[in-house]
């Protein structure tokens, strides 16, 4: 009976041993980790009419289990050029192109699974080729913007995400030369390619 006794209560220390030594896997498991992403896709701004091409990485570190901050650097550009009027009145063909950095504040619903999620952006920039001038040098401005993202990221092999996305952001163009200023927006959507690290 004591040698029952010894062997169930030998069981029961190693398990209790084995089980604590597994928590911290399972945490590490639910958490949400670091993750690095690159989007590619189209982008259309308010002051050109035509689509953009468009290639942006995102990293971010997670603040809880659902969200994450992070920073993003974006590029973009035209494939054929834009038109639009100029202050005098004249049609003028430029192609639009650009470049961003800021900051985006991610929710996700399971974010070590297919999930979907959220984010809010804030972005300062600088557009090459506005259409206000026929000359390009004249036709620069800071780009400053706000706005959101939602997606949905598919589980890949190992830590690896697939999946698509779509935004719009509010702001407007500061010109380099003259004091003026112009309401801008800009709709994006393409596909993701999303890794833990």
């Amino acid at each position: 009976m004591n040698k029952l006794k010894l062997t169930f209560l030998l069981l029961f220390a190693i398990s209790t041993s084995f089980a604590q030594q597994q928590k911290p896997q399972v945490k590490l498991q639910d958490e949400q980790s670091s993750f690095f992403e690159m989007n590619l896709g189209l982008v259309g701004y308010s002051y050109f009419n035509v689509l953009a091409t468009s290639l942006q990485f995102n990293i971010a570190a997670p603040v809880n289990r659902y969200f994450s901050f992070g920073v993003l650097l974006s590029l973009y550009s035209t494939p054929k050029p834009a038109s639009r009027e100029d202050y005098l009145g004249n049609e003028v063909l430029y192609s639009p192109k650009g470049a961003r950095g800021g900051f985006l504040l991610r929710v996700s619903t399971n974010p070590t699974k297919s999930h979907f999620y959220g984010e809010l952006i804030a972005t300062g920039g600088k557009a090459f080729q506005t259409g206000v001038s026929k000359k390009p040098e004249e036709s620069m401005a800071n780009e400053f913007m706000g706005g959101g993202n939602v997606g949905v990221n598919f589980k890949g092999k190992g830590n690896s995400f697939f999946g698509v996305y779509t935004g719009l952001s509010l702001g407007n163009l500061k010109f380099d030369l003259t004091d003026d200023s112009e309401k801008i927006t800009r709709f994006q959507f393409g596909l993701t390619y999303h890794m833990k690290t």
